[in-house]
């Protein structure tokens, strides 16, 4: 607050509002207001207002308190957690390695597996063809129930040789034979079955397409 003279009349004026206001009081208390107001001043110079911490009070040099400020909020600044970062990091690397190696071989092994398998595949290969080699073995005539024999196909074949055919026809029926050397011959082979009483009308109604052709060829040839 300061005072003002206008038209010879003494005004005190508001420093914050700038708004000046008569004044009548005496000479004397008007200069112990400039003093208490100049007081003030270098009072407020003085003590340098600081914050104290965590109660929004603010206080001088000398620790008193002048005024209060309110509570103020306290701001946290957290660092960032680069070592969880770091940590979860090393650990997926881990994982990502540990299940690359479990699906991917090498070459070499690989190799090895592949050349295993086809040695298995050659092995495998060659006792199916021996097997059907020795099945082929068995019989006169292998094929005679799933194709139409050709006059080549017995050519060379004597009479007996063409008769025992159709004995192998009826024979995979299951036929019973009398003669010594049908039964000799006949009993020697693993896969043949006789069955009692079974008729050769009976056998030639199972007969298929193929098998009555042949038969038919086969008897002209005997």
């Amino acid at each position: 607050m300061s005072y003002v003279l206008i038209n010879g009349k003494r005004y005190y004026k508001d420093d914050r509002t700038g708004r000046t206001t008569l004044d009548n009081v005496s000479q004397a208390e008007a200069d112990r207001r400039t003093q208490r107001n100049q007081g003030t001043a270098r009072t407020t110079r003085t003590y340098r207002p600081q914050t104290a911490a965590g109660n929004g009070r603010t206080t001088g040099n000398a620790g008193n308190v002048i005024h209060t400020t309110g509570t103020a909020g306290t701001t946290v600044h957290a660092g960032f957690p680069w070592k969880a970062v770091i940590a979860c990091a090393v650990i997926i690397l881990f994982i990502g390695a540990f299940f690359y190696n479990r699906s991917h071989v090498s070459s070499e092994e690989q190799a090895i597996t592949n050349y295993m398998n086809a040695e298995d595949t050659d092995s495998d290969d060659e006792a199916t063809t021996s097997e059907e080699d020795s099945a082929s073995a068995l019989y006169l005539m292998p094929d005679s129930a799933d194709r139409y024999l050709e006059v080549s196909d017995i050519k060379g074949y004597s009479r007996d040789e063409i008769q025992m055919i159709i004995n192998e026809i009826y024979a995979k029926h299951g036929r019973e034979f009398h003669t010594q050397e049908n039964i000799d011959y006949f009993s020697a082979q693993d896969w043949y079955e006789p069955v009692l009483g079974k008729s050769d009308e009976e056998i030639a109604n199972e007969f298929n397409a193929y098998e009555k052709a042949n038969v038919e060829l086969l008897c002209k040839y005997r």
